[in-house]
């Protein structure tokens, strides 16, 4: 029989800077499976603080017309990257849909930093507050190493290398205001 605490003790095993998806995965498929995905629900509607995000989102419609789509798609293709696993078929294929979704548009590269520690801060904040025990080191520093890879996968740069330095307040640190974001050349909705 197994205990409640044995993927604590399998993670604790494991080196985060190495074994990041495999640490990532236990927590968010089988320690925290319902808390998980509450806190990126969260997280998901946290990227709705920047205002370029908020006008980019509500400009396209489609979160307008079909919410819960646009949050269930977004949910999916994140599973199925971290289910998949970031260089199998399955979850390459996956990054590629991710890529081709944001491709349409010119995203500010501060603003999805954030969105990405938001991936990060949210849910292990919400785990140490709400989940049934708090999240250890090494899943804190797994999934900051696991949203950076998915990050520079998608071509996001200056990405900080640890959660210590990802914006972690309530509002957003380095997101400017000033800027609408604009569809690529040639790109339609």
């Amino acid at each position: 029989m197994r205990g409640r605490f044995d993927n604590l003790r399998r993670i604790e095993r494991l080196d985060p800077a190495r074994d990041y998806e495999e640490i990532h995965r236990l927590t968010l498929f089988h320690d925290f499976p319902w808390d998980m995905r509450l806190a990126f629900n969260l997280a998901f509607n946290r990227s709705f603080a920047l205002p370029r995000v908020a006008r980019l989102l509500v400009g396209t419609g489609e979160i307008v017309r079909e919410p819960r789509k646009r949050a269930d798609d977004t949910g999916i293709i994140m599973f199925e990257i971290l289910r998949g696993g970031l260089e199998t078929p399955r979850g390459r294929v996956a990054l590629r849909r991710l890529n081709e979704a944001h491709r349409r548009f010119e995203l500010d590269n501060g603003d999805s930093t954030y969105v990405l520690a938001a991936l990060v801060v949210i849910p292990m904040r919400f785990l140490r507050r709400y989940g049934w025990r708090a999240p250890s080191p090494h899943e804190r520093e797994a999934a900051a190493v696991y949203y950076r890879e998915v990050g520079r996968r998608m071509g996001v740069r200056d990405i900080p290398p640890a959660t210590p330095r990802w914006p972690s307040s309530s509002t957003p640190t380095n997101a400017s205001t000033s800027c609408t974001p604009r569809r690529r050349s040639g790109s339609s909705a």
